[in-house]
């Protein structure tokens, strides 16, 4: 048996350790733990012109305006190699119906002024709407995409982007 001073020393140094354990965990996952907060608060969706846009609780959202609804998707750890990992922002159009050609050219422009690689298009419908998107044919080094949709029947456009 030791004596009682040493048994109250290795008991401090234990005590002392545990706290250090928690501490590096609680800054390391702090970005999952503030996800896991605002889990357990209700989201409602958001208004934007004719759409009702629904955002994941993980997804941080940037303060909305009333032209446009910006979120971000945060890495969930601090060891991640940037923050960011994906964000995505609707804005509401001001573009006439039908102009499918203007859109998809500004689109094109921007793509290969930014990313220089080829854009492809492509749609999404569902039961009340169809979007029309490009995206970039990134190179498999780069691991990221982006993607830009619009939507006539709501009068949106979006912006996605992220890494893989």
């Amino acid at each position: 048996m030791l004596p009682p001073p040493h048994n109250a020393r290795r008991r401090k140094q234990v005590k002392i350790l545990f706290m250090l354990i928690v501490a590096l965990l609680m800054v390391s996952f702090s970005p999952m733990i503030r996800v896991i907060a605002t889990e357990l608060l209700p989201r409602r969706p958001f208004r934007l012109g004719r759409a009702n846009i629904s955002i994941p609780k993980d997804w941080g959202v940037l303060p909305p305006t009333a032209q446009k609804l910006g979120a971000v998707r945060t890495c969930r750890t601090i060891f991640c190699r940037s923050s960011l990992r994906a964000s995505v922002v609707f804005e509401s159009s001001n573009l006439p119906a039908n102009s499918d050609d203007v859109w998809e050219s500004a689109s094109r422009k921007i793509f290969q002024k930014d990313h220089s690689s080829n854009t492809y298009s492509f749609s999404i419908s569902g039961p009340s709407v169809a979007w029309k998107c490009l995206d970039f044919e990134a190179p498999a080094s780069e691991r990221q995409f982006v993607m830009s949709c619009m939507s006539w029947d709501l009068a949106l456009t979006s912006v996605a982007s992220g890494d893989i």
